[in-house]
Order: C-alpha cells, then sequence, then structure tokens
C-alpha cells in the first residue's frame, strides 16, 4: 500500500516556515483602537502632570 501523506523535505520546508512567521505576526496583531484627540491630549496632560508632581516632591531645589 503507498503511503501519500506528505513528507517535508527541503523544498517545501521554506514555504512552511514563511506561513508560520506569517500567522504569528498577525496573530500578535492587536487591533486598533479607535479614541478622540480629546481623550488622547487629556491622558497625555495626565501623565506629564504625574511626572511633574514627583519631580516636586523628590526634587524641591529644581522649583528655585
Amino acid at each position: 500500500m503507498e503511503n501519500n501523506s506528505k513528507k517535508i523535505s527541503g523544498a517545501n520546508q521554506k514555504p512552511i516556515k514563511i506561513h508560520k512567521e506569517i500567522r504569528l505576526v498577525f496573530e500578535g496583531q492587536e487591533t486598533v483602537k479607535k479614541v478622540s484627540y480629546d481623550d488622547i491630549v487629556q491622558d497625555l496632560n495626565s501623565k506629564i502632570m504625574e511626572i511633574t508632581m514627583i519631580i516636586k516632591d523628590k526634587y524641591p531645589e529644581l522649583l528655585k
């Protein structure tokens, strides 16, 4: 009886590797979230304010 299963050879191994790499890239991608410009600005400003307050508390000599 003949065995018709595919054997992995050098000729068809490269396409399999490329297919796996492409699949991993697509699985790893996150969906793009739609956020309004105002929300982004507000978030950035709050992060800047938080960093500013940390600097103010830890290094008051910089405020002089």
